[in-house]
């Protein structure tokens, strides 16, 4: 007697009810499962399509000097991206003097070269500063140069002492990046 109720309680009575009940559960487990699969593809779309709509407007900054034929000599940023580029920082420096705009760098530069020499040089100089921005394939010319003395004096200053910028700019999705007399090509840097 006793093994029959063994066997009994060991048998399990697959009522209809039951049989239900637990392909119901197990159709529940396939769909959650398949509900976490689909969020992370839609996760990775949407990071794919965030990276698409960054590299829209990336901004790419570069120094571009120009020396012509001894007769004018200048320098430009130039904006070769795809975005506009907004000026955060400007910072030139000559020896220990530090200046936030280029136009100061430059007379300070042309004042260093009228002390050694009197030659009257013509220098065009233009601001440029944080606040500006660089439109996708324009760029901002600093300054000018012309004649062949003042070219001279100019491009053999600047080739002697140790000068040095550092841009940072940002793109409209504020990502930033600096170029800088260290490295040819401008470096992401992280918001601080």
């Amino acid at each position: 007697m006793s093994e029959e109720l063994d066997t009994q309680k060991n048998k399990v009575n697959w009522s209809p009810e039951k049989v239900m009940s637990i392909s119901a559960l197990f159709v529940s487990l396939i769909s959650v499962i398949a509900l976490f699969y689909q969020l992370s593809l839609a996760r990775e779309e949407n990071e794919l399509i965030r990276k698409q709509q960054s590299a829209s407007v990336l901004p790419h900054l570069s120094l571009l000097p120009t020396l012509n034929s001894q007769r004018s000599y200048s320098m430009a940023f130039i904006n070769q991206g795809v975005g506009p580029a907004f000026i955060k920082e400007v910072e030139f420096t000559v020896h220990d003097a530090t200046f936030q705009r280029s136009d100061l760098f430059f007379n300070h530069i042309r004042d260093k070269i009228y002390e050694a020499d009197s030659i009257l040089i013509s220098v065009s100089t233009f601001s440029f500063m944080e606040g500006d921005v660089i439109p996708a394939n324009e760029e901002i010319n600093i300054f000018t140069v012309t004649g062949q003395a003042g070219v001279d004096l100019f491009y053999n200053y600047l080739d002697s002492v140790e000068w040095k910028f550092s841009i940072i700019y940002e793109d409209v999705y504020e990502a930033r990046w600096r170029l800088g007399s260290e490295n040819r090509f401008p470096v992401s840097i992280s918001k601080e």
